[in-house]
C-alpha cells in the first residue's frame, strides 16, 4: 500500500475506492525507459528473460500479477476492524469479545 496510509483508509472507509481490485506497480519498464535501456540486450537469452517479465499493458513492472490476479481484496464486513490480540481477549477473562469474522 505504498503511497496510501492505512490509518487514513480505515478512518475514511475508503478501501473500496482506493485499493480494492488494484495492485501496486513497479518501475516503468517500457522499451524507451532508462531501466530497460540500462541493460545491454544482445543475447537471445536476455531478450527472452525480458519478455517473461511481468509487465502490465502500460509498460510498468507488475510483480504481483500472478499472486494477486484480482488485485487487493478487502472484506468490508471484517477488514475495517482489526483483530483483537488473543492474549488481550484471554486477559479480560471472557469479558472482551473478538471483532466479527476474526
Amino acid at each position: 500500500l505504498q503511497g496510501f496510509r492505512l490509518d487514513d483508509i480505515m478512518r475514511w472507509k475508503a478501501a473500496e475506492s482506493l485499493i480494492v481490485g488494484k495492485r501496486g506497480r513497479g518501475a516503468y519498464f517500457g522499451k524507451e525507459s532508462v531501466l530497460y535501456n540500462s541493460f545491454n540486450i544482445k543475447s537471445e537469452d536476455v531478450i527472452k528473460a525480458f519478455e517473461s517479465l511481468l509487465v502490465d499493458e502500460n509498460g510498468y513492472l507488475d510483480p504481483l500479477k500472478e499472486l494477486l490476479p484480482k488485485g487487493y481484496l478487502f472484506n468490508a464486513q471484517r477488514d475495517y476492524l482489526l483483530p483483537i490480540p488473543p492474549d488481550d481477549v484471554i486477559m479480560m477473562g471472557g469479558n472482551l469479545k473478538q471483532n466479527p469474522n476474526w
